[in-house]
């Protein structure tokens, strides 16, 4: 899996969904069609995408809602990647997101469990959470974001 430290090199939001995608693979979709696919999506009403570090993070959500369905693209270090999902969960906080959805191939769960174990010890002391559940097909893990309520102000 190629990693770049977003330390010592920033990479484009194109560059890192696309190291993302070349990473994990596509599944029968072709790499151009799930590109397509994945820029059309963060263009969406409702939707945002952003960038910290050498991680990307895309959502959508209803219209002054508090629940956020997302994606993210990470080639960055495990100890920046913490991080980057610190800023996005400030990010969503001050958007009145309280609770944050994504999916994770079970496949990578030896490099994910260890992060989510970081970022929940990281939001539980602000009265937020991170819970992890096995999808129905047993395939993906589900990550469920608790946002606190007190701000996020520290980095991991």
């Amino acid at each position: 899996m190629k990693v770049v430290d977003s330390k010592k090199k920033k990479l484009s939001l194109a560059e890192i969904v696309i190291m993302h995608m070349d990473n994990v693979g596509t599944g029968d979709i072709p790499m151009e069609a799930a590109m397509f696919s994945v820029f059309q999506e963060f263009q969406m009403k409702n939707a945002m995408s952003v960038q910290y570090g050498n991680t990307v993070f895309g959502g959508h959500s209803e219209p002054n809602g508090t629940q956020m369905l997302g994606r993210v693209f990470n080639v960055d270090t495990a100890e920046n990647y913490i991080n980057n999902m610190l800023k996005f969960a400030a990010n969503i906080q001050k958007k009145g997101i309280t609770h944050y959805l994504v999916t994770f191939d079970k496949e990578y769960g030896k490099q994910i469990l260890p992060v989510l174990a970081k970022l929940k010890e990281a939001l539980s002391p602000l009265g937020g959470n991170v819970g992890v559940g096995i999808s129905e097909d047993e395939e993906d893990y589900m990550v469920f974001v608790l946002v606190p309520k007190k701000p996020i102000k520290r980095v991991a």
